[in-house]
């Protein structure tokens, strides 16, 4: 994939990500809640949010591996044409999930562009502060997130997204991806592999590390 190519199946990725991102805090999937209403769901079972954070992540995953990621969200697919459909749904999934994480953690501002940046640094498995020190930008680690996201320039946000970006690339290109743009058949069998036990867990691990503790 050369560097031209790269860059805009990075940009499609993210834009993607960003109208999943609106989908799941808004509800407006058909068929499915909100990220408000499936973090409450599993704060009324709960009184520990780290409980009901863990419980939320093997929900997940076993309603992953039993249905597969595309059932039930043909809006989801309508919605990111531009994106195979696996991949479409994988995100949805992944998404949803560190979101009602995010706010069984305290969060309630959605629209703060520097939580939606910590929401894709956890699809990488990592927290803010991992993606970031990566990427050249150096960020107050084990510090509380109220303190913590005063701190987040503009600047540190362009950086890290670029970070994110490059490495959602590599890691979809890694499971057979060439072109985001374009889907591939069989690719299916891929993802419901991928989005199994270990993927979900080091998602919803890096959530839980970023919002919960």
């Amino acid at each position: 994939m050369n560097s031209e190519t790269k860059d805009q199946s990075q940009n499609v990725i993210l834009k993607g990500i960003d109208k999943i991102y609106n989908a799941v805090v808004d509800g407006s999937v058909p068929g499915t809640a909100s990220a408000a209403e499936l973090a409450r769901s599993y704060m009324a079972k709960y009184s520990n949010p780290r409980d009901a954070a863990n419980a939320l992540v093997r929900w997940q995953n076993t309603k992953a591996a039993a249905d597969g990621a595309i059932t039930g969200l043909g809006g989801v697919v309508t919605m990111l044409a531009t994106l195979p459909v696996n991949v479409a749904s994988v995100l949805f999934i992944q998404v949803r999930m560190v979101a009602a994480i995010a706010y069984i953690g305290g969060v309630r501002d959605f629209r703060d562009e520097r939580l939606q940046t910590m929401v894709k640094c956890c699809l990488l498995g990592e927290s803010l502060t991992s993606v970031a020190r990566k990427a050249g930008v150096e960020i107050v680690q084990k510090i509380a997130l109220k303190k913590l996201l005063p701190m987040i320039t503009g600047k540190m946000l362009t950086k890290i997204n670029q970070a994110v970006g490059f490495r959602l690339i590599t890691k979809f290109g890694s499971k057979g991806i060439i072109n985001i743009g374009k889907g591939i058949p069989g690719l299916g069998m891929l993802f419901g592999a991928a989005f199994d036990g270990f993927t979900t867990n080091m998602v919803g691990n890096a959530a839980i590390e970023t919002f919960i503790d």
